[in-house]
């Protein structure tokens, strides 16, 4: 018994850099822990600090595993791994997708369809918004508790035949979707309970986010003898339309019974005036936990900016970043230096809809940026490499390969950096054509937000939705308008406390300034109308925000500095 407790003393001081919180989540011995994890309390340091000090503890590796929401907090977990001198030889680290996608490949044969091919098989069918029935197909199948979609209801805007047409086309190719890698697996499971695989530990990230097939995979996994190590915040819950609901938080506590709850208390990320304006937004919400307690000074006030319309909003956010970088033209007057790079910037907006002004300005001035959301370069990629001739005997490494390629295609900058990550996490062992296969696979997995990159140095532009578990210096959000945030579809209906949570978690991206930005009209559907403010910004305490008009006249063409960049 000494000796064990001195091998716990020795791995407590391996974690010295954990709070006492943090610390009781880590070193816990309960078997089924649910973490609630505020905006900038640690999550990603204690879901890997978990992980590493179970490998101290003695764990063999291959009896952990690890599920993140996205590929690039999958591969960011393995490198905080490293860095707490933990190199798994086998790690299980990855999204339900990757995991399920792994366990069916030892079972059966089938081709993995992105995208592009649900887009074919959906046009060959005559379907005219191809964009919306994937949507609606996904969020269906995402909803089937059981796995088996044969008698659930179809929601409202799929048509059943098509929805059967559709399935019966991937039957005839033996192609899944990314849906269907899960509810295989569970179907699987169901049928032949040996199958299962067996963990001693599961660390599930984001637990405010799993939809139902997730969350019955998840009790079949426990169900065989693993412990339950959930971590996420219901105030972050923002994720329905995929099938996740903030209710299904508290059942993590029915579905393991004895459960005990650890609370992370403290944001380390935002000022204190940024953690006191978003405690006070989602106090609004009926659903809701203890507020945040801020670790850092107050910092500067929020700045409301009213601008003329989405023209005016664009320019507005351009020649901030200039002033705040230093002053990049000549049309920049006041200098304010404050070692800035361009990464440490974000521009968020509600809907894609959104971006093409603000597209328009970055592309007219000196800024190198990066618009993340859009697959057509991913998806080209892919094309490209499934075209690539191997030379087995050029002895080149696969990940040079890929760096060599992605170059020859032309990848940017932000995607060639986490394509290159994304190569050094794959297994090479098997040769250049089986790496080639996974790596095409991996890219299929990628999300929306596993493009962006913070060691490329650009400014990215992105949806609220795909700036989930991100963060940056200075945050702009673009459209603080009703109708954008909350968000009012044309046929009405409106999740009034979803589409808060959705501009809390915007808020607190940011960690020294934040700008909130509306413009008084917008061309939206193709025509232009009045806006007027969002409410959510009446929630904020005046204490915290500072009023800006910004208008302008006329939008001028600002000179481009390619030498100075390029």
């Amino acid at each position: 018994m000494d000796i064990e407790r001195d091998i716990e003393r020795d791995i407590e001081k391996d974690f010295s850099f954990l709070d006492s919180a943090q610390k009781d989540a880590v070193f816990s011995r309960h078997p089924y822990l649910l973490i609630v994890a505020g905006p900038g309390s640690g999550k990603t340091r204690v879901l890997a600090s978990r992980y590493a000090c179970l490998v101290k503890e003695g764990v063999r590796d291959e009896k952990i595993l690890a599920i993140t929401f996205t590929n690039r907090a999958a591969i960011e977990m393995k490198t905080r791994i490293k860095g707490m001198g933990i190199n798994p030889a086998r790690p299980n680290i990855g999204t339900f997708h990757s995991f399920c996608l792994g366990i069916l490949k030892k079972e059966k044969r089938f081709i993995l369809s992105g995208r592009k091919g649900q887009e074919g098989i959906l046009k060959g069918l005559g379907v005219k918004n191809i964009g919306k029935a994937i949507e609606l197909i996904s969020a269906f199948k995402n909803s089937c508790f059981s796995g088996s979609s044969d008698h659930e209801t179809i929601p409202e805007g799929l048509d059943r035949e098509v929805f059967n047409l559709y399935r019966q086309a991937m039957d005839r190719t033996g192609a899944l979707d990314l849906d269907d890698l899960i509810i295989e697996a569970v179907r699987m499971f169901g049928r032949e309970s040996r199958k299962i695989p067996v963990f001693s530990h599961i660390l599930v990230d984001e637990f405010q986010d799993i939809n139902p097939v997730e969350r019955r995979l998840l009790k079949i996994l426990a169900s065989a003898g693993a412990g339950i190590f959930a971590i996420g915040d219901p105030d972050q819950s923002i994720y329905s339309f995929r099938g996740s609901s903030i209710e299904k938080f508290p059942e993590f506590e029915k579905d393991y019974p004895g459960a005990k709850k650890v609370n992370l208390p403290t944001n380390y990320r935002s000022s204190a005036t940024i953690v006191e304006a978003s405690n006070a937004l989602i106090l609004n919400n009926s659903l809701r936990k203890t507020p945040v307690l801020p670790a850092r000074p107050r910092g500067e006030k929020i700045e409301v900016i009213g601008c003329g319309d989405e023209k005016t909003e664009a320019e507005f956010v351009v020649k901030e970043i200039e002033k705040l970088m230093g002053g990049l033209s000549s049309l920049t007057v006041k200098r304010h230096d404050r070692g800035y790079r361009f990464s440490d910037f974000a521009v968020l907006f509600r809907t894609n809809r959104q971006k093409d002004a603000l597209d328009e300005a970055f592309g007219n001035s000196s800024i190198p940026y990066t618009v993340i959301g859009a697959r057509d370069e991913l998806d080209g990629f892919i094309e490209h490499l499934k075209a690539v001739k191997i030379d087995k005997d050029s002895g080149i490494s696969p990940p040079e390969f890929i760096r060599e390629e992605s170059g020859r295609f032309g990848i940017e900058e932000g995607l060639g950096f986490t394509l290159k990550s994304l190569s050094e996490s794959i297994d090479s062992s098997k040769g250049l054509s089986a790496f080639i296969d996974a790596f095409i696979e991996a890219l299929l997995l990628f999300g929306p937000s596993d493009a962006c990159e913070i060691e490329a140095d650009r400014v990215p532009l992105m949806t609220l939705h795909a700036a989930k578990g991100l963060e940056w210096s200075v945050v702009f959000i673009a459209g603080c308008e009703d109708g954008f945030l909350p968000m009012k579809l044309k046929k009405g209906g409106c999740d009034v406390e979803e589409e808060r949570r959705l501009f809390y978690v915007g808020i607190t991206r940011a960690k020294e300034k934040l700008y909130l930005l509306n413009a008084a009209e917008r061309r939206t559907w193709g025509k232009k109308e009045e806006r007027e403010k969002s409410p959510f910004l009446k929630e904020l305490p005046e204490g915290c925000l500072k009023d800006i008009t910004f208008i302008k006249e006329r939008h001028e063409r600002r000179p481009r500095q390619n030498d100075f960049f390029e």
